[in-house]
């Protein structure tokens, strides 16, 4: 890795800062722009390169870049052979599909997938449950009645009752019910209406949103 290589990816770090406190925070104009030269840069000085932690490096600033396409065609042809890299290459890639360019926790993001529509086309790119399914919170995916938008929430949260053991005579003649460290979730509301209409979605036994006769097959991305 050349010295300008370093520094560059210093300063991507450093004005990646911003974003990694919140995301929901934004580039000054200024910084947008110190940004994209910067990143511009860094395409530039690795686009050559063939091991393949650069190339999984420059998906990821075409990413960061805003150019969605060149991103998601340059992971289809990277083969990574251990598991974080493939892990990797399938979030940064998620991201892509979703028009997300912000830097993101590669620890806590969550891989995608991608249903389409038999007879419409249309699409729906939904956090992928399985990669979720060793969470005891139970995640899924869920319908709000009133704008007709998915989101996902857990179905379950953590029990705020402490913790207590049942005594000999409770478990006898059961006069007291098992503590139970996660308990349904039976507040969730959607994220933009904060509305509580809401209900189950399983887009692989669903009809389609849009055009309510086809049915939702899973994209292979990969």
């Amino acid at each position: 890795m050349t010295n300008e290589i370093r520094v560059r990816t210093f300063l991507n770090r450093e004005l990646n800062h911003v974003l990694r406190e919140n995301r929901n925070n934004n580039f000054s104009e200024i910084e947008k722009s110190q940004h994209l030269k910067n990143i511009n840069a860094l395409i530039e000085l690795l686009k050559d390169e063939k091991s393949l932690s650069m190339q999984l490096t420059l998906a990821e600033y075409y990413r960061e870049r805003g150019d969605f396409n060149s991103c998601t065609n340059l992971l289809k042809e990277i083969n990574p052979e251990k598991e974080h890299e493939k892990l990797f290459k399938e979030k940064v890639f998620s991201q892509a599909k979703v028009g997300d360019w912000k830097v993101f926790n590669v620890l806590l993001a969550t891989p995608k997938i991608e249903y389409k529509c038999d007879n419409c086309g249309d699409s729906l790119i939904l956090f992928n449950l399985e990669k979720m399914k060793e969470s005891p919170l139970e995640y899924k995916h869920f319908r709000c009645k009133s704008d007709d938008k998915l989101f996902n929430s857990p179905s379950k949260v953590r029990n705020p009752k402490p913790y207590y053991s049942l005594t000999f005579f409770q478990k006898l003649f059961h006069s007291a019910k098992l503590y139970q460290r996660f308990i349904l979730n039976d507040k969730i509301i959607c994220p933009d209406c904060k509305g509580r209409e809401v209900e189950n979605f399983n887009p692989e036994k669903e009809k389609c949103k849009k055009c309510r006769k086809g049915n939702y097959i899973s994209v292979k991305w990969f």
